[in-house]
């Protein structure tokens, strides 16, 4: 795990928004994103793998990027209870994450 035993996922979602302009998102199964940046939930500073995807609103030369992402996010709220979950999808059990602090 790395620095990151010793880290929130949290701290750092604030620090890359608040200082240096990024939104952050957790890439999902079949299209699916979901944002991170000011969606946050306690119980998202649980310590395991996960991968996060962002992009730089600041840089005019990645807006069209930032808009794409937060469509698909936004699209993947409309699709309410019949969404897939990608833990669902991956046959993922989270009872043995470590909740860490929270």
């Amino acid at each position: 795990m790395g620095s990151w035993k010793n880290q929130k996922l949290s701290e750092t979602i604030r620090l890359l928004d608040e200082t240096y302009n990024f939104t952050c998102y957790w890439p999902g199964y079949d299209g699916n994103i979901w944002r991170i940046t000011d969606c946050w939930l306690d119980y998202y500073d649980l310590h395991f793998w996960s991968n996060v995807a962002c992009v730089n609103r600041g840089v005019e030369q990645m807006k069209d990027v930032a808009e794409d992402m937060e469509r698909l996010f936004l699209e993947t709220l409309e699709k309410g209870i019949g969404l897939v979950m990608d833990v669902d999808h991956r046959g993922g059990n989270f009872q043995h994450a470590k909740t860490g602090d929270l």
